[in-house]
């Protein structure tokens, strides 16, 4: 694949990954559902949230307060040689626009073509429980 294709992924993925941020400033819960895989894992606490609707469930509190209570922004996007799963990273900010952490949203391109988040956490933290997941499948 070019340099211009695979520029052209992490752009699409880059605009994805703001209108997943932008969903849910808006508090658009079915939006935001919309850019997650129905088996996607999100790493937030001892935990791992696993399945769409059960985020969903988890960030409703995010989700139906008045304002949201944190907002991101992706400033990087690497794309695999294999071109179909993609790491989007950037700052989180409280609601006040200060800077309190990253993120790290993993994106895979589905058999429709259209890229879902499967993967999403803070960086360190997604990457031990993915190596976690995938150990427990494998092993």
């Amino acid at each position: 694949m070019s340099c211009g294709a695979k520029l052209t992924i992490r752009k699409h993925v880059k605009q994805r990954e703001i209108g997943f941020a932008t969903a849910f400033a808006n508090r658009d819960k079915a939006k935001f559902a919309s850019f997650i895989a129905p088996d996607a894992t999100f790493f937030a606490g001892a935990r791992p949230i696993a399945g769409r609707d059960q985020v969903v469930k988890e960030w409703n509190g995010f989700l139906s307060s008045e304002k949201p209570p944190f907002s991101w922004t992706p400033l990087v996007v690497v794309v695999k040689p294999s071109n179909d799963v993609a790491i989007s990273l950037g700052p989180i900010f409280d609601e006040n626009g200060k800077e309190t952490g990253r993120y790290s949203s993993i994106w895979q391109k589905q058999a429709s073509g259209e890229w879902l988040i499967v993967f999403d956490g803070r960086p360190g933290l997604t990457a031990l429980w993915a190596a976690e997941i995938r150990f427990q499948v494998a092993g």
